[in-house]
């Protein structure tokens, strides 16, 4: 499911630093692989996610495809789509 994530250096709810920091350098159309140890993604608490729950001490892993970029804001990649879905 495609998402919304801004990468800034202050923290972002849900949002793990691990992820951030493997978002950086990422070109439109790029893919990655990024696996967080517990230390670089949600830690010692277990969290509750959108698509299943993430127990304690978990590595988390991500598999990204970046479609837009911009630096001027959500409502920017929100730009020409009337919906989502496949």
């Amino acid at each position: 499911q495609p998402r919304i994530i801004l990468v800034r250096p202050d923290p972002t709810p849900g949002v793990p630093e691990g992820l951030k920091q493997g978002l950086l350098g990422m070109r439109v159309g790029g893919k990655r692989r990024i696996s967080l140890p517990p230390a670089l993604g949600f830690g010692g608490q277990p969290v509750q996610a959108p698509f299943g729950d993430v127990p304690s001490g978990a590595t988390v892993e991500y598999e990204v495809l970046l479609l837009r970029q911009t630096s001027l804001g959500p409502d920017e990649l929100m730009k020409g789509i009337t919906r989502c879905g496949r």
